[in-house]
């Protein structure tokens, strides 16, 4: 994903995770800035990933991990999901509609 500078508010996706639109369109960034790339990409790309260790209560399929999406400048957790080993992140974000206005 390209280095892309911080964008005008738009709509928030989470929390800490909003649409923004900067000088190439519509992008994904953290609160704190850090831009994760364009609105068609998959922003968990671009993303710090942690795969915490799960306690022994909890039994997960071999085939399967748990990660973790973090904001490589500020560290805020954005996104967990549980995916199949190897597997490229889930693109869990599709917009739709009209942006333009």
């Amino acid at each position: 994903m390209s280095e892309l500078p911080g964008g005008e508010p738009v709509t928030r996706i989470g929390l800490q995770l909003e649409l923004t639109r900067g000088g190439d369109g519509l992008q994904l960034e953290c609160r704190c800035g850090h831009v994760f790339g364009t609105a068609g990409e998959n922003w968990k790309e671009a993303a710090a990933v942690r795969r915490p260790e799960l306690p022994d209560t909890i039994v997960v399929h071999d085939d399967l991990e748990l990660v973790e999406y973090l904001c490589p400048a500020c560290g805020t957790a954005h996104a967990v999901e549980i995916k199949e080993r190897g597997e490229p992140p889930l693109h869990d974000i599709e917009l739709k509609g009209d942006w333009n206005g």
